[in-house]
């Protein structure tokens, strides 16, 4: 089988869809629409990539970026608001994360997430 990818995304049609263009490139895909269920899910069936939007409900996406770096180094790629600043104080001291601003299309999303999981080899 293929790299795994957990996409961690609040609107679940959304996820579906961004999830069946990582199917089509052979991926396996999991999907959780709850902040506060990744890093139990990132402990027990770590993903080779996250895909992480800043929209997801239950915890914020920077708390749930460092809570992961404490025990892993696998690859975040965070989908962030249009008018979201990157250099904005909250990113600052966050390494190796990646970005791509919504609205987004899910082949860039694709073609990002190999590129970041070629660099991390």
């Amino acid at each position: 089988m293929g790299q795994k990818v957990l996409i961690v995304k609040g609107q679940k049609k959304a996820a579906r869809l961004l999830g069946e263009d990582f199917v089509n490139e052979g991926f396996q895909v999991e999907m959780l629409y709850r902040g506060k269920l990744v890093l139990n899910a990132v402990r027990l069936n770590p993903p080779d990539v996250i895909i992480l939007d800043i929209t997801v409900p239950g915890k914020d996406m920077m708390t749930i970026c460092k809570e992961i770096r404490k025990f892993s180094n696998v690859p975040i790629l965070m989908l962030i608001a249009k008018d979201e600043d990157i250099n904005d104080a909250k990113f600052l001291g966050l390494e190796e994360y990646d970005y791509i601003c919504n609205p987004f299309n899910p082949r860039e999303v694709v073609a990002r997430a190999k590129t970041i999981l070629r660099r991390s080899l």
